[in-house]
């Protein structure tokens, strides 16, 4: 990320860059199906053949992609009813269906994503810390929490997940590519506004 984009990013309010970062990883996920599929379509017109591999990993992506606009859809109607409870089963039958621990991951902080644009803090900080015992790799819990924390303006928290977003910042996680060091400034940074 280039110090311009990093000091507009900066600018931000806390909850413009939760919007912008919940919106990156929706897009990724559409934008994965979307070239699967152009793929697929153009090895299918100029005559070529995807070999069995790529069909399996193209329909995957397919599948996966359906799947999560099933759950969000099943959530959000839940949540539009007032029904936080229905909210949670929508994703906590999502996550025992998955196997994969980094899907699991991902579909808590989808679910903490959808509380908190929707208002409900203690729902959002309480489902991304579902996610915590299931990985090692906490980088997705704690650049969340950090930003979460950061925009109700509890920076000892804040500073807190900031570092620990840092520690993992090498994580696969992180595709965003924002390294230790940003991390680590943020810290500095609610750490400064928590002591004013």
């Amino acid at each position: 990320m280039s110090k311009k984009n990093k000091k507009q990013f900066s600018g931000m309010s806390r909850r413009a860059k939760l919007i912008i970062v919940s919106s990156v990883v929706a897009v990724f996920v559409v934008s994965a199906g979307v070239v699967g599929y152009m793929l697929y379509q153009s090895q299918q017109q100029v005559g070529g053949t995807p070999i069995a591999s790529e069909l399996v990993e193209r329909d995957a992506r397919v599948a996966q992609i359906k799947s999560d606009e099933e759950i969000f859809n099943n959530a959000s109607s839940e949540l539009k009813k007032g029904n936080i409870a229905g909210v949670e089963k929508v994703y906590d039958d999502a996550v025992k269906a998955e196997t994969d621990r980094a899907r699991k991951i991902q579909i808590y902080i989808d679910q903490s994503a959808l509380f908190y644009n929707a208002g409900h803090v203690k729902e959002a900080i309480a489902a991304a810390k579902n996610a915590v015992t299931l990985s090692d790799d906490q980088f997705l819990v704690a650049d969340w929490l950090s930003r979460i924390y950061e925009d109700q303006k509890n920076y000892t928290l804040a500073a807190e997940y900031y570092t620990l977003a840092g520690e993992w910042a090498e994580s696969p996680m992180n595709v965003t590519a924002l390294d230790k060091k940003y991390f680590d400034d943020n810290a500095s940074r609610v750490t400064e506004l928590g002591s004013k």
